[in-house]
């Protein structure tokens, strides 16, 4: 078991070359350059964009160029002063065609309309995608942090084993304490020696998690994030009451009604549907069409000698029958329409819940944080009393081990509820539509200009 332990944590230490100093800012910028789904996005975003341009096409006039050739074989005959004439078996023709839709019952606007919205959509959700990119970047990057942070407390807590070991080997010795007693501290080393490997292993794999998303090919040397922002937020919210929490989900809803990107882009949909119900409308109105053409056609005697003949057209129809046809699909245009409706209450009460229960979270994490500060301030000062006493002979060995498990569950606790802090912070500016910390922080102090 030891030859498998030894040669597990070599391997560890083998594949842990770490490359250069990789902060959470530069990580979100490899992963906007990387990430598929954000390239997909931003594809989506261009498609989009050139649509609308092609839609507005539809509403301009055209003009094309056309040419026909014509053989005819007998040649036709004519009379012409009294006399027969035979026309050429051949004759040619040149013209130019304008065409200019003047009015399509709202079609052709509201289909530039929808296209307009659908760009914006697509901005959204590329901006949505962006979002939703750091918020995953940061959740892996601040994953790696805290299992580090826990292999760093795996390691003391080793540490702390071994000295204590050192001192019951000393006192058994001097037949101080039993057999019995020390075969339980070498014990509780040699579990804390696996718990140093687990911690590691954990740290690797939240690593080899951060590298395959940002498509690293070396395990990075994360740097500490900036705690500023973060130490404003845990000073100002530790000591909220039940008021200031509500007016605070107040301040917090309000901004995400008005920022919130999944409520936008229900928003734009709903626009669409109203659009769509305006073109199935739209069957029942006529159309006002305008074409013109200059046609160049030779006479059938001189070739290549081509007369000028024009064009104007101004033609209007309306729909008579069948009007069930049109009449069902304005039905369910408008049912449509309805559900679009009735659908975006429900996502933006949601949405408002989310938000809700994010700053509940994030109130919540900030308590625990300030709960376990103290736990481990009392942990760490209890600890060092009794190890005195150990020292002294004034303290069981069952004791002592108790006391190093209260200290670790206490280090654990308080990082732990940290990484949680921090988490639950990036819920919820992705659900207020912001990756500005600073937002937040003039949310909790009452200030909601951006």
């Amino acid at each position: 078991m030891k030859t498998f332990i030894t040669i597990a944590i070599q391997w560890l230490i083998t594949i842990t070359v770490f490359a250069a100093p990789l902060s959470l800012e530069q990580a979100k910028a490899l992963a906007l350059q990387n990430n598929t789904e954000y390239l997909t996005a931003k594809a989506s975003f261009e498609a989009a964009k050139w649509g609308k341009n092609a839609s507005l096409g539809s509403m301009l006039p055209s003009l094309t160029l056309g040419g026909s050739f014509i053989y005819m074989d007998p040649a036709t005959t004519v009379q012409t002063g009294g006399a027969p004439t035979t026309l050429n078996h051949d004759f040619r023709a040149v013209s130019l065609n304008l065409s200019q839709p003047l009015y399509m019952g709202g079609k052709l606007w509201n289909a530039y309309k929808i296209n307009g919205i659908a760009e914006k959509m697509a901005r959204l959700g590329l901006r949505n995608q962006e979002l939703s990119l750091y918020s995953k970047v940061e959740e892996l990057y601040l994953n790696a942090l805290q299992m580090q942070a826990i292999m760093k407390i795996s390691e003391l807590d080793l540490q702390s084993a071994i000295r204590n070991l050192e001192i019951a080997q000393l006192k058994y010795d001097n037949g101080l304490i039993s057999n019995a007693d020390l075969l339980r501290l070498q014990s509780n080393k040699a579990s804390k020696d696996v718990s140093v490997l687990q911690a590691r292993t954990a740290m690797q794999l939240s690593l080899r998690s951060l590298m395959n998303y940002l498509d690293l090919d070396e395990v990075p040397t994360l740097v500490e994030i900036d705690q500023s922002d973060n130490s404003l937020v845990q000073t100002s919210l530790q000591n909220f009451d039940n008021a200031q929490t509500d007016a605070l989900i107040d301040r917090a809803v309000n901004y995400a009604t008005d920022h919130n990107i999944g409520i936008a882009i229900n928003e734009q949909s709903v626009q669409i549907a109203k659009r769509s119900y305006s073109i199935a409308k739209s069957s029942f109105l006529p159309t006002v069409m305008l074409t013109g053409s200059r046609t160049y056609s030779e006479n059938g005697i001189d070739r290549y000698e081509f007369e000028a003949d024009n064009q104007l057209i101004l033609s209007a129809s309306i729909p008579l029958l069948p009007q069930y046809k049109n009449y069902a699909a304005s039905r369910q245009a408008y049912y449509s329409m309805r559900q679009s409706e009735l659908g975006s209450v429900s996502v933006k009460r949601g949405i408002r819940l989310g938000v809700e229960s994010s700053v509940l979270a994030l109130i919540s994490n900030v308590k625990q944080v300030n709960a376990a500060t103290l736990a481990l301030s009392y942990s760490e000062e209890s600890y060092r009393q009794l190890q005195e006493r150990f020292r002294n002979n004034m303290l069981s060995a069952g004791d002592m081990l108790d006391a190093e498990l209260m200290v670790m569950s206490a280090r654990t606790a308080l990082t732990n509820s940290m990484y949680s802090m921090l988490k639950s912070k990036t819920a919820l500016l992705q659900a207020l539509g912001t990756d500005n910390p600073r937002m937040l922080t003039n949310l909790i102090n009452g200030d909601t200009e951006e």
